[in-house]
Parts: C-alpha cells; sequence; structure tokens
C-alpha cells in the first residue's frame, strides 16, 4: 500500500514543519505593537530593523547593538526601554508605552539567549522523531500514529474503538473515491477474514481511476478550473477538460510531486518537451479574460500576469505573495522586489495556443475505441456496398414496378384529414393547450432548444405524408406563428415514428421559406439551420413532407418537431397536424427520381443510376436500415 506521504508529500511536510517548530514569540508581537513604525522594514532608524535575526543582532550606526543574546546589561534595546531621559526613551513619549508585564518579557527574553525563530511555514523541513507512548495498547502502523496517540494523551482523551467494517469501507469509499461502494463490495469485505483485508481494500480503492477523480477535484480548484472564463462575457471553455484528464492522470499514476510541479509551471521551457507537458502548462491558462469591445488589452494581460504570480505563491508557497505587489510587509519573506523577479517569470510568457494529446491512458482508451470504431465503420461500408450493389443490379426491375405507379396517379392529389394529437410534450416542460380547432398552443415561458414530441393516431386509408400547419395567435409576439419576439420560428429536424421505426420523409415543400432558412434545412438536422417564415410573421404558413414508404392508417405515429436554433426561443406557438390520403406522383418519389423514369432506362448514365440507387437506399427497408446503422456508427465516432 502507498504511504501517506507518497501520495500528498507537500501536505506531510507541512504537517512535520508545523510539529517540529515552536510557536512565533510574543516578543515580535510586542515588536509591532509599539516599534516597527519606526524599526521596520521601511524605516530603518539608527540602522535597527526588529524584523529579522540578523537585523537585530547587528551593530546600529552609533555602535552599539540592540541586542546582545543572554547580556541584558550590554542590550542597547532594554537600556532604551528603560531610559528616563526623554531623548532616549523607546517607545518615545508620544507612542503608547509598554506594560511592565511586555518589559519583563523583553528581558527575560535577552537573558534566555534572545530566541528568535521564523515563522514554521519559512523553516526549513526536518522530520521529528517519532514521540514516545506511554499506553501502547493500541496498535501503530504508521508513524503518524504515535503524533495523534501523544496528543490524545495529552488531552486525556481515550481513543475510539476501530469502526465496524461496514463504516470503514464507507470511509475508504468516501474518502479515496467520493462514491459509496455497492452492497456487494461492502459485504465481500465484511465476509474477508483475512488478515490483510483492510490493506487490501485499500490498494484496490487506490487503484480505482475514481481516485484521481475525487483527489484531482481539489487541485482543479486551486488552478481556478471551474472559475468564470472573463469579467464581462462568460464564455465557454471547450477544451479545458483536457487539462482535468491530465490532472486526473497524474493523480492516478503517481507522478512525483516534483514532476507534478515542474511540468505545470513550466513543461514547456523542458528539453524536448512533450505533448503531455505542454498541456500540463495549462494550470495557468484559467485565468479570466476580457474581450469586451474597446478594453486595454495589456491591461488584462497584465492582470492574468498578477494571477499567476500570486496563484504560484499561494498554491506552491502557502503564502499571500499578492500582498507585496504594492509594498514589504514586516515579517512576511517575501519582498516587493522579489515579488516582482517572480512576475518577471511569468511577464515572458506569450499566449499561445497548441494541439496536444490526452494523457497516456486516455490515448490509448482512444485508440483502442478508434480501432474498435474504425472496424465497425468497415464492416457496415462493405456490407452497405454489398446492398447498393443488389440495388444496382435491380433498377430495370423497379423501373417496371415504379413507371405504373406514376402513371396511375398522374394528376391525382391527396385527400387532407386531420390528424388526431392526444398529447403533446415539451423537452424543456413548455406546456401546451388544445384548441377547438384541432390545433396545439404553447401556454408557458418559451424556452430555446426544445423539442415536441407530438402522439396522435392517422386517419383511414393509406397515408403518404403529412402537414404541419403553423398558425397565428394573438397571445404569440407579434401574432406568431414562432415564439421569438419578431414571431418567427426556426424548425430544425422534422422526425416521425411508427410501429418504433423511423419513417423516411422526403420532398419537403412549403408555402413560403425564409432566405438561407428553407423548408429543406427541416430535414438535415444542422442545429442553427432549419425552416423559418421571417418577414412573413402573423400570417398562417404550411409545410408538407412525403413518406418514403406509405403508412397504413388508424395507426398511432410519433411527431418529433425540433427546435436547435440557439439565438433565442425560436419555436413553434401554435401548429396543427393533416394527413396525406392516398398516393400521388409527390409522394411516390422526388421530382428528380420521376424524371429520369420519364426518360427510359435507355437514357440513363452511371451518374443518373448512382441517384437512382441512392432512392432506392431509403425506400428499401432493408437498405435503409442497413444505412442507418452506418449512420448511427459515424455519429458515434470516439471524440
Amino acid at each position: 500500500m502507498r504511504p501517506l506521504q507518497a501520495l500528498f508529500p507537500a501536505l506531510i511536510a507541512s504537517v512535520f514543519a508545523t510539529l517540529a517548530s515552536a510557536a512565533e514569540p510574543d516578543v515580535q508581537r510586542i515588536f509591532a505593537e509599539h516599534c516597527l513604525e519606526c524599526h521596520g522594514p521601511d524605516d530603518k532608524k539608527g540602522g535597527l530593523a526588529l524584523t529579522a535575526r540578523e537585523n537585530l543582532f547587528a551593530e546600529l550606526e552609533s555602535g552599539a547593538h540592540a541586542v546582545v543574546p543572554g547580556d541584558v546589561a550590554k542590550s542597547e534595546l532594554i537600556a532604551r526601554i528603560l531610559s528616563k531621559d526623554p531623548d532616549e526613551q523607546m517607545p518615545p513619549k508620544k507612542k503608547k508605552p509598554l506594560a511592565p508585564a511586555e518589559i519583563a518579557a523583553l528581558k527575560q527574553w535577552v537573558a534566555d539567549g534572545a530566541k528568535w525563530e521564523v515563522h514554521w511555514a519559512y523553516a526549513p523541513i526536518s522530520r521529528p522523531q517519532p514521540l514516545q507512548i506511554s499506553n501502547l495498547q493500541f496498535s501503530i502502523s504508521n508513524p503518524i500514529d504515535r503524533f495523534v496517540l501523544a496528543k490524545l494523551e495529552e488531552k486525556k482523551i481515550k481513543p475510539a474503538a476501530e469502526a465496524d467494517r461496514y463504516t470503514l469501507i464507507r470511509r475508504v469509499y468516501y474518502d479515496l473515491l467520493g462514491l459509496p461502494p455497492t452492497p456487494a463490495e461492502a459485504d465481500a469485505f465484511v465476509k474477508d477474514t483475512t488478515p490483510d483485508a483492510y490493506e487490501r481494500l485499500v490498494d484496490r480503492t487506490l487503484a480505482s481511476p475514481h481516485f484521481g477523480e475525487r483527489w484531482g477535484r481539489h487541485w482543479l480548484d486551486r488552478a481556478r478550473y471551474a472559475d468564470s472564463d472573463g469579467y464581462e462575457k462568460d464564455r465557454p471553455r471547450p477544451d479545458a477538460w483536457r487539462y482535468r484528464d491530465w490532472v486526473i492522470d497524474a493523480v492516478n499514476r503517481d507522478l512525483p510531486f516534483d514532476r507534478f510541479t515542474i511540468e505545470q509551471l513550466a513543461g514547456d521551457l523542458l528539453p524536448d518537451a512533450t505533448a503531455e507537458q505542454k498541456l500540463a502548462t495549462a494550470f495557468h491558462r484559467q485565468t479570466l479574460t476580457n474581450t469586451e469591445g474597446g478594453v486595454d488589452q495589456e491591461q488584462f494581460r497584465v492582470e492574468a500576469t498578477f494571477d499567476r504570480t500570486e496563484t504560484t505563491g499561494s498554491v506552491w508557497l502557502a503564502h499571500t505573495v499578492g500582498c507585496a505587489r504594492c509594498h514589504t510587509h514586516k515579517y512576511d519573506q517575501i519582498t516587493q522586489r522579489e515579488y516582482y523577479q517572480l512576475f518577471a517569470f511569468f511577464n515572458n510568457a506569450d499566449e499561445t495556443k497548441t494541439t496536444v494529446a490526452t494523457s497516456p491512458t486516455a490515448e490509448q482508451e482512444y485508440e483502442r475505441k478508434n480501432a474498435t470504431h474504425a472496424a465497425t465503420l468497415k464492416k457496415l461500408t462493405a456490407k452497405l456496398a454489398v446492398v447498393r450493389e443488389q440495388l444496382g443490379a435491380r433498377l430495370l426491375d423497379w423501373e417496371k414496378e415504379i413507371a405504373p405507379r406514376l402513371a396511375a396517379a398522374d394528376g391525382k392529389t391527396a385527400k387532407q384529414e386531420p390528424i388526431d394529437i392526444y398529447r403533446v410534450s415539451s423537452g424543456a416542460d413548455v406546456e401546451f393547450q388544445r384548441l377547438d380547432d384541432g390545433s396545439w398552443l404553447a401556454t408557458t415561458e418559451a424556452k430555446a432548444l426544445d423539442t415536441y414530441q407530438i402522439e396522435a393516431d392517422l386517419p383511414p386509408g393509406i397515408i403518404s405524408g403529412l402537414r404541419l400547419e403553423v398558425l397565428p395567435d394573438e397571445s404569440l409576439p407579434k401574432n406568431g406563428p414562432g415564439r421569438a419576439k419578431d414571431g418567427n420560428f426556426v424548425l430544425s429536424k422534422v422526425s416521425v415514428e411508427a410501429k418504433g421505426e423511423n419513417v423516411a420523409l422526403h420532398s419537403p415543400e412549403a408555402d413560403f421559406s425564409q432566405k438561407q432558412f428553407p423548408v429543406a434545412s427541416a430535414l438535415d438536422g444542422v442545429a442553427d439551420k432549419g425552416w423559418g417564415i421571417a418577414p412573413q410573421a402573423g400570417k398562417p404558413h404550411h409545410a408538407t413532407f412525403q413518406f418514403v414508404r406509405p403508412l397504413e392508417g388508424g395507426q398511432r405515429i410519433t411527431v418529433s418537431l425540433g427546435h436547435r436554433y440557439a439565438k433565442g426561443a425560436f419555436t413553434i406557438g401554435r401548429f396543427r397536424l393533416v394527413a396525406l390520403v392516398g398516393e400521388t406522383p409527390e409522394s411516390i418519389a422526388p421530382k428528380t427520381v420521376r424524371n429520369f423514369v420519364a426518360i427510359g432506362p435507355e437514357k440513363w448514365t452511371n451518374d443518373t443510376k448512382d441517384v437512382l440507387v441512392d432512392w432506392l437506399e431509403q425506400s428499401d427497408p432493408a437498405a435503409s436500415r442497413v444505412a442507418a446503422e452506418l449512420a448511427a456508427a459515424k455519429a458515434a465516432a470516439p471524440p
């Protein structure tokens, strides 16, 4: 099992340093309260600065020494404090006088050798000897246990009994993974009676990829990972997850803390830096940005440099170096000069972009998924090629079947029958009201990026397509039929499902389409496109969609109206569905296909045959299923 020190070396080092160093001497408080205005870092009257050991014991301008360790009589500091001469007495009469107890403390301090200890944070790290414990009735499995038991003895607190096994496994899982164990995992641990059951449980938990996710969260907080992107605009950071994965992987593979530090602060400066080491420097890419028009870019470049300087101090030095941006502090070990030396390092960095690999583990997983995906695509592509070859071979037979159908349907128009809608639901929880004319009206607050699910029953007959009617209403902006401020909508995707299978649509037509938002875009599923009707708001409009294969009437269907246009609530406000009953030339095939049938097979070229096979691929059930499988596989490509 990995020792705690190996997991969190900086944390353990600071704990040891704290235990090893004494509290800050009381004399420093006395100096801060009474003396530092004249004898501090900014004003060293007489050559005396009471802020550091080397200044305290140094020779003064007068030739005397303020403090001679162990010799009160020779210490000028004590002589000035005890002096009755107004010109010599310290502090001066206009300042707050020392209390008798404070004078006594200073005299005793000098007599005892003028011990001067820096704050533990500035002291060199030392490993203390394990403490001796008088009560050894509790087993000690780690040297840290001795420190805990010693403190309990000091406080006269009896250690608690070992927790039951269900509690132990829950503690391990929540501490290391942030997740509870499954009932099966908990039961298995409770039943495991081997002496090292607990150690093996911890080893298994540390080996989980969730360990890096749990503990990487704390480091990501220090890296400002979840902070806002900017001051005036809060834009997404679409690639930030790459750094997040680097942190998780670094924790999971026990990257040594020195390498963890170097790569994040200067990975790009390493000899022959790898893409992974460059990626690590994204620790300092999480700074705020200001993209508001007219801003002084240099101002916010400098602000980002301040942030990087001060974040480095707070994270690696556990120190608020930001105070030294303006002035040196009395007891801080970081001076203003040193602050700007650190600032200069980051001030040399340029904001650049580079393409880098994901973590080794993620890269291997990606390669595995990519290989599997490529094999699936190859298999389905070959399968579809065979199907298309078979379709091409039966083009002449197909022409003999479709030509009579087109001839019989010539001149006919579809009968329009209302579709009985019995339920409408919204992905964004918009509510709808059924009106007397069979239309449905959205009645609650409009939401962007919404999909309406319409469940309806078809009328009797052969249903060759459907007509979507969008209708005005005085409750809608500009009377609708859309819910955008100008009465418009953008219908991104229309789909129909019957008996659990998708119904292919073709030949969309509309009474009016907005420029650059044609009705054909309602079938391609592109998010920022679709059917729109601006500037013809406040009027009824309609669009028709033909079924590639007719449906038998009387069955239940689901119609989806997808709105994916992200620039506002461009959703339909009021609509109605109508069934197209009976075959027509328009429903049997698109116009291009009908024209090729009309000229006869003798004039078909190879390009013509490709277009006809494309159509057969949609209209043949077996071929369309293979094509749908291939399309789904392409959409499932690993990111």
